[in-house]
């Protein structure tokens, strides 16, 4: 296009256009950008070959995954620019392998490609890679030193692939936990509510027949079991913990007539036992006594 654009240009009196004076800005910025980082790995062939190799292999891309000795904060912030990076290295996706040498040069173009890198990766992977990537993605979102900015790029990844209906095979409870945690407390709400109504499918079930209970939503096509060795009283204390974070999360985002209906929901339909301090958030206080 750019030749084309140009050939024109050589033979009409016309200025030149707003695309290509953008793209003559733009590889000026990215010249400028990738002398300042000194990325002269840029320059080998070798890389250059590397970048340009269609054959996706995801021994090679494991290693970037893997979560072992990260323990700092600082570790975790590592992980995910590697993981981000060798996301596009080995992408199979020669688009996205493309972008690879601008973003050594420039890290914040990897996380912005992370959620489309990811899911291209993804669908080549097979289970047992699939779920080495899994645990090592929850592994980041239990971690009690992993900063809030890694937690929220994985929950955006999440939300992400269940709106490509490629939902991640990853709890409920893991990404209602990890979101409240980082005071991402919309998808804190949409994730405890799930745990919720999986618990309460899997509570009726359990009454009507000791078999596992799959509890399918509307939107994320994929069946969440409760282990069939979880006990009815189990499932119980689950759905009370469940109750007493959507209270404090619908308080959290100032929607107090939502936070009464799960407190009247517990007491009357349920009969579960609260403690006393989520009368004090909605400022029953006789209750509380």
């Amino acid at each position: 296009y750019n030749q084309l654009v140009h050939a024109i240009q050589q033979h009409l009196p016309v200025g030149p256009s707003p695309f290509s004076v953008l793209v003559e800005r733009r590889e000026a910025l990215l010249r400028a950008s990738i002398a300042v980082a000194g990325a002269t790995e840029l320059e080998d062939p070798a890389v250059e070959a590397e970048y340009r190799n269609p054959q996706f292999v995801p021994a090679q891309l494991m290693k970037a995954w893997q979560t072992n000795d990260r323990g700092a904060p600082e570790d975790w912030v590592e992980w995910l620019r590697s993981l981000s990076l060798n996301l596009l290295v080995h992408s199979p996706s020669p688009a996205l392998r493309s972008c690879a040498p601008s973003s050594r040069a420039i890290p914040a173009l990897s996380r912005t490609l992370f959620n489309p890198a990811f899911s291209a990766v993804w669908d080549m992977l097979s289970s047992d890679f699939r779920g080495d990537l899994i645990k090592s993605i929850e592994a980041a979102l239990t971690s009690d030193t992993a900063p809030p900015d890694i937690i929220q790029t994985i929950l955006n990844l999440a939300e992400y692939m269940d709106h490509t209906e490629r939902p991640l095979p990853i709890s409920f409870r893991i990404l209602g936990a990890a979101a409240e945690r980082c005071h991402a407390f919309a998808k804190a709400l949409h994730y405890k509510e799930l745990e919720f109504h999986m618990l309460q499918n899997a509570s009726i079930q359990r009454a009507q027949r000791p078999a596992p209970s799959a509890y399918r939503h509307p939107i994320i096509s994929t069946p969440l079991v409760v282990p069939a060795d979880v006990s009815p009283s189990q499932i119980r204390t689950q759905q009370q913990a469940v109750v007493g974070s959507l209270i404090s999360i619908n308080n959290q985002l100032q929607l107090p007539d939502a936070a009464t209906g799960w407190l009247r929901l517990a007491q009357e339909r349920l009969q579960l036992t609260l403690d006393e301090s989520y009368y004090e958030k909605l400022h029953r206080w006789d209750d509380a006594l």
